[in-house]
């Protein structure tokens, strides 16, 4: 009976236990108390802001807390310059404060939501910041200095407890993660290739498909915190990302391959399943290999060519079609198993083949970016936020700023919620709870 309570109130959580994540908690739980120790120490005006802080900016890796650590100090300086600037202006025009300081914080919810990096974080706390100083000054507005100075130095509190925490108690660095994300995508992608080309069937597993998709993502997040990790030794970042770019190829021509090779059927020739399983032999380990990539690559093309024309011409297309994807699959699997060399550091940039080695000087990700999204998102914040002011305008309600300011908090989980197929799910959850927590929100 305490098992099923358990699990019903904390979910599968309750019956795991991880020492990693149990050792990220007791981190975390240090850094906290130690933060608000030294705030009522200092005779801080808002202890709570520094051990909210900390919460705020852990994160398992170490890389990873100190570039958050950064990306919010840079925020919460931006904001507080926001506020500053704003409310000693339009005090006395409520209506026109209200429109400027939520404009602000739409635009910098619409930067953030147009860099799909870390970075965006600065831009979600310069807003956050913003409406959090101002909104909290309108009845003193002459204290608005005092308000932000005491965010800014709460913050900076919290900050340096969790960096210093986080990375002296047990590191885990991003380097380590990073590389075995790399060995786990490319191992997984040669051994389904194999798969494929000696089976000629298709791939049973569709969530080792999503998990080879999500891992060749993960990789940009993980890499734009090597800068900050405590690593000895980093990979190169254009590596990395030319990598990425090899193993996100290999997802639509495996798929290329297996429709082919089901279009053929019973019909493929002795030949073409004779190159078919030497490609596959060389797929499943490419260092045991009889034949080197190069020697297939030149195979492959000496097939297509001396295809029969006596042949029917419809199954003489699909061979040849299947050759030619096959052997681009197989060009992009040694152009990552060289790339990896290079991460993991056994071979020199020096050392590649001609052809990844310009990818890795031109390797830039362009991330896509919904326009659409990020205007609906923009434009249910500043509806909601204007919307909260000019009730409590109206009204004069004593708690118009709270209102607002809750409001404004559910940017973090518009802006997290964008890339998810039903982004009010979160939103209203967290709408939700919030209401149970603080009934005047409800309002």
């Amino acid at each position: 009976m305490t098992r099923t309570l358990l699990s019903r109130v904390f979910g599968d959580a309750a019956l795991t236990f991880d020492p990693k994540w149990a050792l990220f908690s007791a981190n975390s739980f240090i850094a906290a108390m130690l933060a608000i120790y030294l705030a009522f120490r200092l005779g801080l005006q808002r202890p709570s802001w520094a051990m909210l802080t900390v919460y705020l900016t852990a994160q398992p890796l170490a890389g990873a807390v100190r570039s958050r650590a950064v990306y919010r100090l840079l925020g919460t300086l931006l904001g507080a310059c926001a506020a500053l600037t704003l409310v000693p202006i339009l005090v006395d025009q409520p209506t026109l404060m209200s429109v400027a300081i939520t404009g602000w914080a739409t635009f910098c919810l619409y930067v953030s939501l147009q860099d799909r990096t870390p970075r965006s974080y600065a831009f979600m706390l310069a807003g956050y910041t913003a409406t959090t100083v101002a909104f909290s000054s309108v009845t003193a507005p002459e204290l608005v200095f005092d308000t932000a100075l005491a965010r800014v130095e709460e913050i900076v509190l919290g900050i340096c407890c969790a960096t210093i925490v986080h990375t002296l108690l047990f590191p885990r660095d991003v380097t380590g993660a990073l590389m075995k994300s790399i060995d786990a995508a490319v191992r997984d992608a040669s051994a389904w290739t194999a798969d494929a080309l000696l089976n000629h069937a298709p791939t049973k597993a569709d969530s080792a498909r999503w998990r080879l998709a999500a891992d060749v993502t993960h990789f940009e997040m993980l890499s734009t915190h090597l800068r900050y990790d405590t690593a000895a030794t980093k990979p190169e970042i254009s590596a990395i990302r030319a990598l990425q770019d090899k193993l996100a190829l290999v997802l639509p021509m495996l798929t290329a391959v297996e429709d082919r090779l089901a279009a053929l059927g019973n019909r493929c020739t002795p030949e073409l399943n004779q190159l078919l399983s030497q490609l596959g032999e060389w797929a499943r380990d490419p260092v045991e290999s009889r034949l080197s990539a190069d020697e297939l690559l030149r195979r492959c093309a000496e097939f297509e060519a001396a295809l029969p024309a006596a042949q029917d011409e419809w199954d003489r297309l699909l061979a040849s079609s299947t050759i030619a994807k096959s052997a681009a699959l197989i060009e992009a699997l040694a152009a990552a198993h060289e790339l990896s060399a290079i991460i993991h550091g056994s071979k020199a940039t020096s050392e590649l083949t001609a052809a990844p080695r310009p990818k890795i000087r031109r390797a830039r990700r362009n991330l896509h970016r919904d326009q659409g999204l990020a205007a609906l998102s923009v434009v249910a914040l500043f509806a909601a936020v204007l919307g909260c002011c000019t009730v409590w305008i109206a009204t004069s309600w004593p708690e118009g700023a709270t209102a607002a300011r809750s409001q404004r908090s559910l940017q973090r989980s518009s802006a997290a919620s964008t890339i998810q197929h039903r982004p009010w799910c979160p939103i209203r959850s967290g709408q939700w709870r919030r209401c149970r927590s603080r009934p005047s929100t409800c309002f």
